[in-house]
This record gives structure tokens, C-alpha cells and sequence, in this order.
């Protein structure tokens, strides 16, 4: 009877430990299910990561390129500016030019009147004129 209850707490204490190894593969199942699936996720977070760095590598350049262009585009401007300026000087003194040369003609006109009225003969118009005497008053 003793060499039962020996066998029976034996097979008791087999059927325990092999319970626990039972439960310890299952857990252990679940654990190389969990690193499989962080192992899949990794690989995929590698390409996610690959084709942001690509991207950004793409966003810098095109950056660059807009600089390069934004640049350029000032400096064209920049000369545009320039010239426009120039030729706003240029344009200021041919008006200034042109309103002098309309007060000369308008003095020079009062003073033909003036010599037409008092019938002063050609010559001594001629004369004047050339020693500009009186001419602009």
C-alpha cells in the first residue's frame, strides 16, 4: 500500500511539474509570437524610416533649389530695380532739359514780338541774337 501512495504522490508530482512545463511553453510561445512580431515590426519601421529619410533628403533639395532661385530671382529684380532707377534719373533731366529749352523758346518768342511790335530791322535782330544781349530777359 506504502508503494502506492509513493507511485500515486509520484504521478501527482509528474503531472504538476508537467503542468508548470506546460504552462512555462506556453508562456514561452506567446514570447517568440511577441519578438516575431517586434522582429515584423522593426523591418517595417526600418522601411518607414528609410522612406522618411528619403524624403527629407528630397524636402532639402528642393529647399536648396528654391533658395538658388529665390536668389536669383532678387538679384535679376535687384538689377531691374537698378536700371529703373537710371533711367528715372535720365528721364528727370531730359524733362528738366525740355522745360529749360520751352522757357528759352517762350522768351525767345516774347522778344521776336516784342522786335516784330517796335519794327526793329533783321539786322540788328541778327545782331542781338548772336551777342545774346537781351535776349532773355
Amino acid at each position: 500500500m506504502i508503494s502506492e501512495i509513493i507511485n500515486n504522490i509520484f504521478d501527482i508530482l509528474i503531472i504538476i511539474l508537467l503542468l508548470i512545463t506546460i504552462f512555462y511553453a506556453a508562456k514561452l510561445s506567446r514570447m517568440a509570437s511577441t519578438f516575431k512580431r517586434i522582429e515584423k515590426d522593426k523591418e517595417n519601421m526600418e522601411a518607414v524610416v528609410e522612406q522618411l529619410s528619403n524624403i527629407i533628403d528630397k524636402a532639402n533639395l528642393a529647399i536648396a533649389n528654391m533658395k538658388e532661385t529665390a536668389n536669383s530671382d532678387g538679384t535679376n529684380l535687384q538689377k531691374n530695380i537698378d536700371t529703373a532707377i537710371k533711367l528715372s534719373d535720365e528721364l528727370e533731366i531730359i524733362v528738366s532739359s525740355g522745360n529749360s529749352l520751352i522757357k528759352r523758346l517762350q522768351q525767345t518768342k516774347k522778344y521776336i514780338s516784342n522786335v516784330n511790335q517796335q519794327n526793329i530791322s533783321k539786322e540788328t535782330l541778327l545782331s542781338a541774337i548772336k551777342e545774346n544781349k537781351g535776349l532773355y530777359r
